[in-house]
């Protein structure tokens, strides 16, 4: 503060006050450049007062997602994997702003229907085309399974069937061949048995018939004058009548073997009363077979039957024989008729070729 005189203006005193700034009058923050989702923005504000200018960044802005699109994809084959990427763009500057990877599982081949090949029935070979992949091919042996749909007689012919299956993938394929099993014919074997033989015949039939009634003592001889044992006979006649199971397994017999081929004919045989064994614990395995015991055997075997006659041609034949009405029945239905016209013979053993005409006259003539 300065006073001075009012006569002559000269400064009589000076006093300095001092005042404080008065600061900025700012404006408001007015954004000045705009802020990108890559770029920060500014703003910026003015003193009313003095005209100066302050600025201050903006933080970026956030991206703007576009549509998610697809990306690097594979398709599944039928070994490999197919999978693709999901990918989320900034519709603005473009930028990666997600991925995510999907994976699709191999797709398995795709199999046609096998193409068989059949190497002597034993194995089955399936090729066919890959679906995606290049060309494929598979192998797989088959499992075979045959079965005889008709056997063979001595004049026609039967039918063998061969089912091969394979599986590929979930499926399974089956092809099927037929064999034709030629007839087996009336080849006789036997060196010993003539066609003019009386057993000739009968040879053929017990040796052919299924199952077999029985074969030779050797590949080319029947031996058709030899004796027949017990445990023979019976097995000759059980498997004529088609060797049926026995009920029982429990065997009386102290020499009947068991495992032996003849134990479930004699169980079978004593079950159906058609022999009782030569005493309570004893077959007679080994003994052997007369003429009276066969025809019983297979008079028993048929039911016991009754005799339509009483007229017996046999002066050694008695009425009071065990065999007396298995002979009768015998003669009348042709399957013997005696060593002589007046004699039956009863006591003498049985051949092999007299024990397979019984049979025969007894089951392929009935």
């Amino acid at each position: 503060m300065v006073v001075y005189c009012t006569v002559c203006n000269a400064e009589l005193s000076r006093e300095h006050t001092e005042l404080h700034a008065l600061g900025h009058n700012w404006s408001e923050w007015a954004q000045t450049k705009a802020p990108t989702c890559t770029e920060e923005g500014v703003e910026t504000r003015t003193c009313a007062r003095c005209g100066e200018a302050e600025t201050r960044p903006v933080a970026k802005g956030e991206h703007a997602p576009a549509a998610e699109v697809k990306e690097n994809e594979t398709a599944a084959t039928c070994t490999g994997k197919g999978g693709y990427d999901t990918v989320v763009y900034c519709s603005v500057c473009h930028s990666e702003l997600s991925r995510e990877h999907t994976e699709s599982a191999a797709l398995g081949h795709l199999w046609g229907k096998p193409v068989f090949t059949w190497n002597g029935f034993q194995s089955a070979t399936a090729s066919r085309p890959c679906n995606r992949d290049s060309a494929h091919n598979e192998t797989k042996k088959a499992t075979i399974v045959s079965e005889v749909v008709l056997a063979p007689t001595s004049t026609t012919d039967g039918v063998k069937i061969y089912t091969a299956t394979v599986k590929f993938g979930s499926k399974s394929y089956t092809n099927s061949k037929t064999e034709i099993l030629p007839a087996i014919g009336r080849r006789n074997p036997f060196v010993d048995v003539k066609e003019k033989d009386y057993f000739y015949e009968a040879v053929l039939w017990a040796y052919y018939h299924d199952p077999q009634v029985t074969a030779g003592t050797d590949k080319t001889h029947f031996s058709p004058s030899a004796t027949c044992t017990r445990e023979q006979v019976v097995t000759f006649l059980w498997r004529a009548a088609g060797c049926p199971e026995p009920q029982t397994k429990a065997c009386p017999f102290t020499d009947v073997k068991k495992g032996s081929y003849y134990e479930k004919a004699v169980l079978w045989a004593v079950e159906n009363d058609i022999t009782k064994g030569t005493s309570k614990t004893k077959f007679g395995v080994g003994e052997g077979c007369t003429r009276g015991q066969v025809v019983t055997f297979l008079w028993r075997a048929n039911g016991n039957p009754e005799p339509k006659t009483t007229n017996n041609p046999f002066k050694d034949v008695k009425s009071s024989a065990y065999y007396y009405k298995a002979v009768l029945w015998a003669v009348e239905n042709g399957i013997t008729a005696g060593t002589t016209k007046t004699t039956f013979s009863p006591a003498d053993t049985c051949t092999r070729g007299q024990i397979v005409t019984f049979l025969y006259r007894a089951y392929s003539e009935s």
